[in-house]
């Protein structure tokens, strides 16, 4: 079996969820969509580190915020193991 089958479906799939993720995507603020974007790039990992929040160019404090409301929004969820917490 080839990847063609798999990439395929991949791809009907993902036209077929877009309009939903686009929807929840814009209405999420502009200060939410970023960090969301943040939370993919780092991982879920470190957020309040201050290399993460440089990177974010908002406070902590808003970064607290924003993470805050994408776990209210069933977005993203906030899980701790051995001491950490991951998005």
């Amino acid at each position: 079996m080839t990847e063609q089958p798999v990439n395929q479906e991949l791809e009907r799939i993902i036209r077929q969820y877009d309009p939903f993720y686009t929807q929840v995507w814009n209405q999420l603020t502009a200060v939410q969509q970023r960090a969301l974007a943040i939370v993919r790039a780092e991982s879920g990992l470190n957020l309040q580190s201050q290399q993460v929040i440089r990177a974010f160019e908002k406070g902590s404090a808003t970064m607290r915020r924003s993470l805050k409301a994408l776990v209210a929004r069933d977005i993203s969820r906030e899980e701790e193991t051995q001491a950490r917490v991951h998005y």
